[in-house]
């Protein structure tokens, strides 16, 4: 091969390996910047839940509807039979044991935010 057209064969090359390169790195990078910014937003609307539901004394029902929306737009879908229970047991005490949804609730929010067993 001419010395010349193997100088420009190497050159593009090596220029389509970095820049290969560098989309397979930009690509990588918004993957982890979006699971960063998912995780930091499921914490933020499970952390609110929580709250309507266990530190006022009526829940606003309005709070609960548009946090409850947020999770079930957030996901994982796992996390909203046991969301719709915790909150069912919460507006109907007397026929659902809310411990125990509560409880429900809390198993799956650790898993999906990867927290480990809670004590």
């Amino acid at each position: 091969m001419d010395p010349v057209t193997l100088a420009l064969v190497s050159a593009f090359g090596g220029v389509t390996v970095t820049a290969l390169a560098g989309l397979a790195g930009a690509w990588i990078q918004h993957r982890r910047e979006y699971a960063r910014w998912l995780h930091g937003k499921r914490y933020a609307a499970y952390l609110a839940l929580l709250e309507e539901l266990d530190l006022e004394e009526d829940a606003n029902v309005e709070r609960v509807r548009r946090v409850a929306s947020e999770i079930a737009l957030l996901g994982p879908p796992s996390l909203r039979t046991p969301m719709g229970r915790f909150i069912q047991a919460d507006t109907e005490p007397e026929k659902y044991d809310r411990s125990a949804a509560r409880t429900r609730y809390l198993e799956a929010v650790r898993e999906v935010l990867r927290l480990g067993p809670g004590g």
